[in-house]
């Protein structure tokens, strides 16, 4: 020890150094720079922050008042996650009527197209129908030599006075035709007294009337209604020929409405046979009857299953001339 030199330190005065250990300003701002660099690196992500202050405020609050801010959390979570359940479940539930919507409305217009579809075969099966204009003819017609319109059966002038059945029929030679719709004899016998027709301008009347009457009146009442009618056509025209058309059957309601019509004809039928001058039945059903006496239905309107159609309208007229051929 005491052969050791002593090594001499400079004094330095501490009471002049900076919080920096110098007296160097330079040192000292270099220092500073590096010294906010490092805190901006030091700086939390929003990540790091919320665990932080979960942390502290666990550290600061207590167990107690922690587990209370968990549940609340915990609580703000179940009801966002309950929320978010419900919208999804609304959701499905407004795609679903939506869905059901559009099903319904495809629906309808399927509906309507095949609706407008009937209707136009209807209109075309009518029009055809009112034309009389028959495009294909069968072969045996064609080889069957064709009376002429202006044979014996039209010679004489004819008024055809009716209900709907003979609306649409064609135009018959030296005949004019007086067809109301859901005309009833009553109503007939009504226009005939107030001289809504020329009668007296006309050889043979032809009335066919009664399809309206079978569920309104009795057949009493028909008959008398039907005497009441050739008296009023007498008062005119007291030298024309009376033509009784016999009610057609009615498919529509046929088992109910053939009895009632069988009835009415009876009583069209007694006139022809009570010595009634110029007054004759004309028992046009029979032709729209098979042989089990059931209605033909290819002579009627698939439609109403009521009027004729095209092939029943031939078939009438054709009858019609039959019988003004053999009553002239």
């Amino acid at each position: 020890m005491n052969g050791r030199p002593k090594r001499s330190v400079p004094r330095r005065d501490y009471k002049n150094l900076n919080s920096f250990g110098t007296t160097d300003s330079a040192v000292q701002f270099s220092f500073q720079e590096n010294m906010d660099e490092d805190l901006l690196d030091l700086s939390l992500t929003p990540e790091e922050q919320d665990e932080f202050r979960e942390e502290f405020v666990s550290s600061v609050v207590g167990p107690e008042q922690s587990s209370e801010h968990e549940r609340e959390a915990s609580g703000s979570k179940n009801l966002e996650v309950r929320t978010n359940k419900e919208e999804t479940v609304d959701k499905c539930e407004d795609d679903d009527l939506e869905l059901r919507v559009q099903l319904l409305e495809k629906k309808r217009d399927d509906l309507k197209k095949q609706q407008l579809k009937d209707r136009i075969r209807q209109l075309e099966e009518e029009v055809a129908e009112m034309s009389g204009n028959s495009k294909t003819k069968d072969t045996s017609e064609k080889k069957k030599p064709k009376k002429k319109s202006g044979g014996k059966a039209w010679c004489r002038s004819t008024l055809i006075l009716s209900d709907s059945f003979f609306k649409y029929f064609p135009d018959l030679k030296n005949t004019e035709i007086q067809a109301f719709g859901g005309i009833t004899s009553e109503r007939l016998l009504w226009k005939i007294r107030h001289g809504y027709f020329n009668i007296n301008e006309f050889c043979n009347v032809l009335i066919h009337v009664g399809t309206n009457d079978i569920f309104a009146i009795t057949s009493n009442q028909y008959r008398f209604n039907i005497d009441l009618i050739i008296q009023e056509i007498r008062c005119v025209n007291a030298s024309c020929r009376i033509i009784l058309s016999s009610i057609l059957p009615r498919p529509v309601d046929f088992r109910m409405s053939d009895r009632l019509v069988q009835d009415f004809n009876s009583q069209l039928f007694d006139f022809s046979q009570t010595g009634c001058a110029k007054v004759n039945y004309m028992p046009v059903c029979k032709s729209f009857y098979d042989r089990f006496h059931s209605p033909i239905f290819p002579l009627f309107l698939k439609t109403d299953l009521l009027h004729l159609n095209h092939a029943g309208i031939q078939k009438f007229v054709h009858f019609i001339a039959n019988t003004l051929a053999h009553l002239n």
